[in-house]
């Protein structure tokens, strides 16, 4: 929840027309304007979310369970209203299952500082379409099952001698 509300991958939003003349806030808008909603800000609102700048994966976190008092980021993370993502519970799901999949297969590490702490400097790339910048990190296989079963898909691959 809080990747996806903290550094969204397309952070305006896909571009939509107006369908039809419309005012808001006193501002005409005609139809055929193309509009973005900022998904960047609503999800970095300091009224909705204390602290927005800041990754906090506890954010959402109150008693072991889900806290319904902060606002869910899937409400603006993939679009609202009748244009919302039609393939967002695709994408949860298959984030679900890669992450979960490697973290039980994998150790995955990160350079510590000199007291031991990890040392993690975040850095993306900027424009319609944001992605994490190359970085440091270690994924070592927990046995040598996984290990096994990426060579052999590697392997397989009609691309690959």
């Amino acid at each position: 929840m809080e990747l996806l509300r903290w550094h969204q991958p397309v952070p305006l939003g896909v571009a939509h027309a107006t369908s039809e003349d419309d005012v808001y806030k006193g501002y005409f808008i005609p139809k055929g304007t193309v509009v973005m909603g900022n998904i960047w800000h609503i999800l970095h609102n300091p009224e909705t979310y204390l602290d927005p700048f800041n990754l906090k994966p506890d954010r959402f976190i109150k008693d072991g369970k889900i806290n319904q008092e902060v606002t869910d980021p899937f409400e603006a993370a993939f679009g609202f209203g009748r244009r919302i993502c039609p393939g967002r519970n695709i994408a949860l799901d298959t984030l679900y299952a890669l992450i979960s999949s490697t973290l039980a297969m994998f150790d995955v590490s990160v350079p510590k500082d000199e007291n031991g702490n990890p040392d993690i400097k975040p850095s993306f790339s900027i424009g319609i379409m944001c992605q994490p910048k190359p970085f440091e990190c270690s994924i070592t296989p927990r046995s040598e099952q996984p290990e096994e079963l990426i060579q052999s898909l590697y392997t397989s691959l009609p691309s690959n001698p």
